[in-house]
């Protein structure tokens, strides 16, 4: 990457929905939302995210949050009771958008967004304008870059622990 180019930071809302969404249908400790369903509903979701993360990637090159978190929790949750989704929806906005203050996407940008240029060129290379932020992993067999625009990294390739 060219000094001269422009390097953007931005945390998708709607990325960070499914990783959190995989990660309460995986029973991972964060978020800890309890949601069992039988295997083949389990099955069923893990397509959707998949196919929803693979079809925002597809048409999206900004990323812009246009607040269909509702909508992806639905399409994806469908089988779910509203009353489970209801819970989720919940959850998931109240941390990334206000705890803590601003919200968890905030903060993960402001963080990233301190490091020198050349740490963020260490990570990611320098193809990409532009650093699309998640807080954990990718979930298997989604599309995790763009050649010419963007490439997705988990918080933790920044701040290992």
């Amino acid at each position: 990457m060219d000094e001269k180019n422009t390097l953007s930071i931005i945390s998708s809302t709607e990325l960070n929905l499914l990783i959190y969404l995989a990660a309460i249908i995986e029973k991972k400790k964060f978020p800890g939302i309890e949601c069992n369903v039988d295997q083949k509903v389990y099955q069923e979701i893990k397509k959707k995210i998949t196919d929803t993360w693979n079809q925002i990637i597809t048409e999206s090159k900004q990323f812009n949050s246009i607040g269909r978190y509702d909508e992806i929790i639905n399409s994806i949750f469908g089988s779910v009771p509203q009353e489970k989704r209801d819970e989720i929806s919940h959850y998931f906005r109240a941390w990334w958008f206000e705890q803590p203050q601003n919200g968890f996407g905030y903060i993960m940008e402001k963080l990233v967004f301190q490091l020198p240029r050349k740490e963020l060129e260490r990570v990611i290379g320098n193809e990409h304008s532009t650093i699309v932020l998640v807080f954990d992993a990718i979930p298997e067999s989604c599309q995790q870059q763009n050649e010419k625009y963007f490439i997705i990294i988990p918080l933790y390739r920044f701040c290992p622990i």
